[in-house]
């Protein structure tokens, strides 16, 4: 199958030219000798408002979860979508995916700093701060903002993707 905008031979299934970034219509038939993608994985690819180059080129690697996110957010207009990685790795993960852009994250990333800090400290000995009576609480208050991080990651991380391609 070759490029509709260059004229470049494309892999099998391709949905954007490797040297020009042009979008290719699904159903373009491939060159001759070349196997066609199977009709379940075209009916898992992640099509949308989101799924252009300029926002792959900002998400990298990662591009295909995010988009497929990023898009049923847009559909369903709900600004909660759950992410496991946000949810264990909390504050390093937010370091690492910069969804900064917005109050909400920063309090976020804050939060989970401070409690990750104290949690060092209670983890050295912690038979002696379980009896403390601001334990549980704690742990209760940890674990709400872990969830809270979870849960709304890639909503902030699609705000900041809004955010860089209006620059």
């Amino acid at each position: 199958m070759n490029c509709t905008s260059c004229g470049k031979q494309l892999n099998p299934g391709a949905r954007f030219c490797n040297a020009c970034g042009a979008a290719q219509s699904t159903g373009a038939a491939p060159m001759p000798g070349q196997p066609q993608q199977p009709a379940q994985q075209q009916s898992q690819q992640s099509t949308g408002p989101y799924d252009t180059p300029q926002v792959r080129a900002l998400l990298g690697t990662s591009a295909d979860g995010f988009i497929k996110e990023f898009n049923k957010m847009t559909a369903t207009g709900k600004q909660v979508s759950w992410n496991w990685a946000g949810f264990f790795l909390g504050f390093i993960w937010m370091l690492v995916r910069k969804p900064f852009g917005n109050t909400e994250a920063y309090v976020a990333f804050g939060a989970s700093i401070i409690l990750s800090i104290v949690s060092l400290f209670i983890l050295t000995d912690m038979e002696a701060y379980m009896e403390e009576w601001w334990y549980w609480p704690f742990v209760f208050i940890g674990l709400t903002v872990f969830i809270w991080i979870g849960c709304r990651f890639n909503y902030w991380k699609m705000l900041s993707v809004d955010k860089q391609l209006r620059q």
